[in-house]
């Protein structure tokens, strides 16, 4: 039998969904602090314009990025068992409430970071590019960024969810067969 496997069967069996919530978590606040960082620097690079531009043309071009890496991505990765957020709840429940409470404060979060600056803007020119052109071009890139991140999140537990299953399957394989020299089972 395994080293890895002399612990409990269960915990070794959960590792993949315990990775791929932590890679959940990273992802959202990541995701949660591009608008962060975007509303910072409106507020400090205020009076130059060219800032403000720099910020709204550069969180634009990491957004489209972002999506594009996903959606060529999902067309070479597997999607995985449609249960992974259930059956990440069985194996650590607490991991899944803080991975969906994270999700919605990220959302809530990121657009009110959207919309923030605009009680910043003195000038009713730049208030003008700001609802006219900027936010109806960065708000729906951001809501696709994060339909991205639950589609990659609602994959990447189910293929977690798969490996944690063939893990169970492999650890009562192997006992059984080490249980029975002749590598059968009675």
């Amino acid at each position: 039998m395994d080293e890895q496997w002399t612990g409990d069967p269960r915990a070794w069996a959960a590792e993949p969904l315990r990775r791929a919530l932590d890679a959940i978590l990273y992802r959202w606040i990541a995701l949660f602090g591009l608008p962060v960082v975007a509303a910072v620097a409106h507020v400090v690079g205020a009076s130059r314009e060219w800032v403000d531009t720099l910020v709204h043309v550069g969180l634009g071009a990491f957004l489209l990025g972002y999506i594009g890496v996903h959606l060529v991505g999902k067309l070479w990765r597997r999607h995985g068992a449609p249960d992974g957020w259930r059956q990440a709840q069985e194996a650590d429940r607490g991991t899944v409430a803080v991975a969906r409470t994270v999700g919605w404060v990220v959302l809530i979060g990121a657009a009110l970071a959207l919309v923030s600056p605009l009680g910043t803007l003195a000038d009713p020119k730049q208030f003008g590019m700001e609802i006219l052109l900027w936010f109806p071009l960065l708000f729906p890139l951001y809501c696709l960024a994060a339909w991205c991140t639950i589609d990659c999140a609602r994959d990447r537990l189910g293929r977690a969810a798969e490996e944690s299953r063939q893990r169970f399957r492999d650890y009562w394989r192997d006992l059984a067969r080490s249980a029975h020299p002749g590598g059968t089972a009675a």
